[in-house]
């Protein structure tokens, strides 16, 4: 499976310091390629902890992504890029917590693709910014 363009992280240590959207993305963005099989797909998504896959066409640019919910009770050697939500939304890193909720809310998503001029580092998902509203201490 590839990996895209590694990139850290955040500490989210405290919200306060959340500024935009790289602060409270998922770094290090693992993705598949759309003649995958789910099979594989599913696996990948339960040994890595994600809940969401960027879909990488033939030339290795992210085209859709999937779900564990779209790999449900769909046959294992089936091709991911055959039940993949496209097209791909994302958003910079830079772009604010409250224009990702809305493109979120906007497109009917749970989770976007977080990009740098372009290059994908790092994915955004609902549970992300419901953590702009619970502070750790509070749960």
């Amino acid at each position: 499976m590839p990996k895209m363009a590694e990139h850290p992280t955040p500490n989210r240590s405290h919200r306060s310091t959340v500024e935009n959207i790289g602060d409270l993305m998922t770094g290090d963005v693992i993705a598949v390629e759309a003649a995958d099989a789910v099979g594989a797909a599913r696996r990948l998504l339960q040994e890595s902890g994600l809940h969401a896959l960027p879909v990488l066409d033939s030339r290795g640019e992210a085209v859709g992504m999937v779900t564990g919910s779209d790999l449900a009770d769909v046959p294992a050697n089936e091709a991911v890029g055959t039940i993949m939500s496209g097209p791909l939304v994302s958003l910079e890193y830079t772009a604010s917590v409250s224009q990702a909720a809305a493109v979120m809310r906007t497109e009917h998503i749970h989770h976007l693709v977080v990009t740098d001029n372009g290059e994908t580092v790092g994915l955004l998902s609902s549970y992300d910014l419901l953590y702009m509203l619970v502070d750790d201490g509070d749960a």
